[in-house]
């Protein structure tokens, strides 16, 4: 990615995804929409949720420590990256 200059700021997501989006857009300053639905969920995630009493998307969204990349992309720059 950083070869085709696609991400023009990066942030790894170890506070979860709801707060390190705010930090990136804070410093980019941007704003950001996040579709819930559109968030994969995997089956031990929703077994840990459901354990734990509490909803899925927002343990996705307020979980820390995950070990994945954040980055915005200029205009145009929508492809997926799954690396």
């Amino acid at each position: 990615m950083a070869k085709a200059r696609i991400p023009s700021a990066m942030i790894d997501l170890s506070d979860g995804l709801s707060s390190d989006l705010g930090h990136l857009m804070e410093r980019s300053g941007l704003g950001a929409e996040i579709d819930a639905a559109r968030i994969p969920l995997s089956a031990p995630l929703r077994r840990a949720a459901l354990q734990m009493g509490v909803d899925s998307i927002e343990y996705a969204l307020n979980g820390g420590e995950d070990y994945e990349l954040l980055f915005r992309s200029r205009n145009g720059n929508s492809r997926s990256s799954s690396r």
